[in-house]
């Protein structure tokens, strides 16, 4: 049996609506993924740039205050450093807890903050007695892995009359490093201290 057409009447047959809905549907998925790209590069990029952004902000932090270390006590303990951290005397400006209004001498400590994965900074100035102890930790950089962050100091190479080696710990507690190397998640800062010798 054949169905006859209806005079004036258009339409429509299966066939041509299920390759419309196949067409339609082939479009769809492609826009769907290059949308979903779109969006996984855009978080991806916006969080390099915010990490880059700190890194920035933390190198650019350290290196002022490496860059003021002074020797404090001439027979005593005026740099410690460890592959986790360091602790030095420095010329701050309103970077304790006590806002000053101008530079002050400060007691300054980084450290890598295990249990939250951070790196932090402790400023203790004359009214703390210059114990980090007594002075509120700042967060400085987020997200650090364990073994995602180094501090490494400058010695004489032992192999050379001229020449330089990093070495995870500063041993001659009664001088300023000539130099820190500081890794974090994969980027390298050098900071060369001018009061400083080295080991």
């Amino acid at each position: 049996m054949r169905l006859k057409r209806i005079p004036g009447r258009a339409g429509f047959t299966l066939i041509e609506i299920l390759i419309a809905i196949t067409t339609f549907t082939i479009i769809a998925a492609a826009i769907y993924s290059s949308l979903s790209a779109g969006l996984r590069m855009w978080r991806r990029s916006n969080t390099m740039i915010g990490e880059l952004q700190s890194a920035r902000v933390f190198f650019s932090l350290a290196s002022s205050d490496l860059r003021n270390a002074v020797i404090y006590n001439p027979e005593g303990v005026n740099f410690e450093g460890s592959g986790s951290g360091m602790a030095f005397m420095s010329i701050v400006t309103g970077g304790g807890r006590e806002r000053t209004r101008g530079p002050e001498l400060a007691k300054v400590a980084y450290y890598l903050d295990a249990r939250t994965k951070t790196v932090k900074r402790i400023v203790a100035g004359k009214a703390r007695g210059f114990d980090i102890y007594k002075a509120s930790p700042a967060v400085v950089f987020g997200e650090v892995e364990d073994k995602a962050l180094a501090f490494e100091y400058c010695y004489k190479s032992k192999f050379g009359k001229t020449g330089y080696e990093w070495k995870n710990k500063w041993q001659d507690t009664g001088k300023i490093p000539i130099g820190v190397r500081i890794r974090v998640n994969g980027l390298t800062r050098y900071i060369f201290i001018p009061t400083g010798e080295p080991g």
